[in-house]
């Protein structure tokens, strides 16, 4: 199993490292997982997630990012 740590936003400061056992591996995700919580960092839901994946100009619920103008005024939606 292979594990590699890389600081967001940075081209260096990576490190790989490798472990024998799976419990290995996850010991030291469970202690990852400890210190970034004792900074602060929580965990989101799912749906969270995705709204905060979703681009700006997308309106919520339109995934192909077209505006709909008000047809009201005599305007047709834009395509």
């Amino acid at each position: 199993m292979l594990h590699a740590l890389r600081q967001q936003g940075l081209s260096y400061g990576e490190k790989y490292q490798s472990f024998e056992r799976e419990e290995e591996a996850v010991q030291l995700f469970l202690g990852l997982l400890r210190s970034k919580r004792k900074r602060g960092y929580r965990a989101i839901s799912r749906e969270a997630a995705k709204r905060a994946s979703t681009p700006a100009s997308c309106a919520p619920g339109d995934a192909t990012g077209k505006l709909a103008l008000n047809n009201d005024a005599g305007m047709t939606s834009a395509e």
